[in-house]
């Protein structure tokens, strides 16, 4: 009995330790969150306004032919799967994982590229023993220009040389009261606001729309320089600017799924040792009525 209590009793302390870990772990994934969801809220309003910019220029006689606007049939396709650094996020990494397993299988193997964002995305991609065309690590979310435009140069060189067809991004958008699901979308060439596959803004924060009545100063302004020139620097940074969305929108959902799960945990071990401490409290009061009846049996009548 007193082993049995023991043994309760060292099993109540490390559960307790397991919910101190997990309760501290949900904060840190709850400052995260909100921390990668106002970068994400600070940057859409950048991204839908510069879309709509854009969107008006490709309708010019001028952009036909530019590079970032224009499909080709020569190269490989391109997936970018953005994931993450570190595990502990329930079922996020498994998810793009298992969503892109298709592009593993013949013929999609010899044909796309895969390049993946993220130390545990790559690593289960490597272990498998599938193709690889580049891993990069999970840029820093405080500092994250440099690194994004390290991964948009090979991207856009390769499209603009012909080494990819296509370039798509796979990940898992944040969407307010869902939890994170994978979507793949076009990257390059370039999807305009209102074309199919460019990524949902929040219902708060439509798509601006350059023949919307809030937008009548855009579609009169005079252009200065003229359109070409407009598009050969627009192109390029609507183009990061389409990386950074998927980047913050993936980061805010990975810390979204991590914070789930450390609140599961939580909630388990918080059961747990309620159910130990009810354990310990039954043996320890079946012990003391043991050894009260051991002495009672065991007195002398005076």
């Amino acid at each position: 009995m007193r082993g049995s209590l023991k043994s309760m009793k060292e099993r109540l302390r490390g559960t307790r330790k397991v919910l101190q870990v997990t309760q501290a772990m949900e904060h840190i994934a709850s400052v995260r969150m909100m921390r990668s969801r106002s970068l994400l809220d600070a940057h859409l309003p950048y991204f839908q306004h510069l879309g709509a910019v854009l969107q008006l220029l490709a309708g010019s006689r001028e952009s036909q032919g530019h590079p970032f606007l224009t499909p080709h049939t020569r190269g490989r396709g391109a997936l970018v799967v953005f994931g993450a650094d570190r595990g502990l996020c329930g079922g996020y990494n498994s998810a793009l994982l298992d969503a892109a397993e298709p592009f593993t299988r013949q013929p999609q193997a010899d044909d796309t590229a895969v390049i993946t964002v993220g130390r545990v995305i790559r690593d289960r991609w490597l272990r498998n023993r599938r193709p690889l065309e580049q891993g990069y690590l999970q840029p820093p979310l405080n500092d994250s220009f440099a690194a994004l435009t390290e991964i948009a140069k090979p991207l856009a060189s390769g499209f603009r040389n012909g080494l990819y067809r296509e370039v798509h991004a796979l990940y898992s958008p944040h969407i307010t009261g869902k939890p994170p699901s994978p979507v793949r979308i076009r990257l390059l060439p370039l999807p305009l606001p209102n074309e199919p596959g460019q990524p949902s803004p929040p219902a708060a924060l439509p798509a601006p729309d350059p023949r919307n009545p809030s937008f009548p100063l855009l579609a009169d302004a005079i252009r200065e320089p003229d359109t070409e020139a407009l598009l050969r620097t627009l192109a390029p940074e609507y183009f990061r600017a389409l990386l950074t969305h998927v980047f913050f929108s993936s980061s805010t959902a990975e810390h979204t799924a991590r914070h789930m799960a450390m609140v599961r945990a939580r909630d388990n071990a918080g059961e747990m040792v309620d159910e130990l401490t009810l354990a310990c409290n039954r043996m320890r009061q079946e012990q003391i009525t043991t050894e009260m009846t051991e002495l009672s049996s065991g007195a002398e009548p005076s």
